[in-house]
C-alpha cells in the first residue's frame, strides 16, 4: 500500500506540474529587430534572452511565450497587460507608470559609437553640439543638458546607426557596450570606433507590466520618499508569492547558481 501511495503522490505531482505549466503563461514582448546575441531577428526568438527567461519560467511552473511586434505595439501590450514583460527596459518616469523594474540577471555598460575621425569621448560634455541618435525609448543620460541634440529613432539597429554615421546624418550612437563589441566582432567595420563614455557597468532591468494578471502590487517597505522613484528605489513591488515575484526570484537563483554566467560566456565568447 505504501508503494501504491507513493506512486499516486508522484502521479499527482506530475499532473500538477503539467497543470501549472499549461495554466501559467508568461508573455515576453520584444521589437521585431535583432539584438544579438540576446535575441535574433523576428520571427526567430533564439538567443540569451529566450534561454534565460524560458528557464526562469520553467522553474516556477510556467511556459514562456514570445511576442515580436513593433516596439510601440509592445508598449501598448504592456499597458493593457496582454504582454507581461520586456526583457531589457531602461527606467524613465513614463515607463514607471505602467511597469515595475526587476533586475533581469544581466549587467550592462552604455558606450558611444562614432566615426573614427572624432576624438575620444570620456564624458558627455565632450559631445556638446554633436548629433546623437538613440533607439526610441533608450536612455540619454541627460545628454540634452549639455546641448547635445538627441534624435530618437524607432527600431534603430546597428546597421542603420552605422549607415547614418557614415552618411554624416549623425555623429554619435548611444548603446550597450557588450552589444556594440559583439556586433563589430562579427561584422568588422572600418571607419567607426567605440568610446569609453559613459559610466560603469550596472544591473540591467526587465519591465514587468503593472496590468499583467501575474502582477499584484504592494508598497515597497524599503522605498525612500526623500529620493525620486527609480529602478533602485521603486514605490511599488510585486506581492510575495505572485508569479511576478516568483519569476524575479527564479532569475536571481539562476544568477547565483552560475547559470547566467555560463549563458553569457556561451553567447558572447
Amino acid at each position: 500500500m505504501a508503494g501504491l501511495a507513493r506512486q499516486v503522490v508522484a502521479a499527482l505531482v506530475l499532473l500538477l506540474g503539467f497543470s501549472n505549466a499549461f495554466g501559467c503563461e508568461l508573455v515576453m514582448g520584444y521589437r521585431t529587430s535583432e539584438r544579438l546575441p540576446l535575441i535574433d531577428q523576428a520571427p526567430d526568438n533564439r538567443g540569451l534572452y529566450f534561454d534565460l527567461y524560458n528557464e526562469a519560467a520553467r522553474q516556477i511552473g510556467c511556459n514562456l511565450k514570445v511576442s515580436r511586434l513593433p516596439k510601440k505595439r509592445v508598449i501598448q501590450g504592456m499597458r493593457s497587460g496582454v504582454i507581461d514583460f520586456y526583457p531589457g527596459f531602461s527606467f524613465n518616469e513614463v515607463r514607471a507608470g505602467y511597469a515595475v523594474f526587476i533586475e533581469n540577471g544581466l549587467e550592462t555598460k552604455i558606450s558611444i559609437l562614432s566615426s573614427d575621425r572624432l576624438a575620444e569621448v570620456t564624458e558627455l560634455s565632450q559631445m556638446q553640439g554633436r548629433r546623437l541618435i538613440v533607439a526610441n525609448g533608450g536612455p540619454t543620460f541627460g545628454a540634452e543638458r549639455y546641448g547635445i541634440p538627441v534624435t530618437f529613432i524607432e527600431n534603430l539597429d546597428l546597421d542603420r546607426a552605422i549607415a547614418m554615421i557614415d552618411e554624416g546624418r549623425a555623429d554619435f550612437y548611444l548603446y550597450h557596450r557588450d552589444t556594440l563589441l559583439y556586433y563589430l566582432k562579427k561584422h568588422p567595420q572600418s571607419g567607426v570606433r567605440i568610446h569609453p563614455c559613459c559610466g560603469e557597468s550596472r544591473p540591467m532591468y526587465l519591465g514587468f507590466s503593472r496590468a499583467s494578471a501575474h502582477f499584484q502590487p504592494v508598497a515597497n517597505p524599503d522605498y525612500n520618499p526623500a529620493l525620486p522613484v527609480s529602478a533602485d528605489n521603486p514605490d511599488i513591488i510585486p506581492a510575495q508569492g505572485s508569479v511576478a515575484a516568483r519569476f524575479a526570484e527564479a532569475i536571481q537563483v539562476l544568477k547565483q547558481s552560475g547559470y547566467v554566467a555560463d549563458l553569457v560566456a556561451h553567447y558572447y565568447e
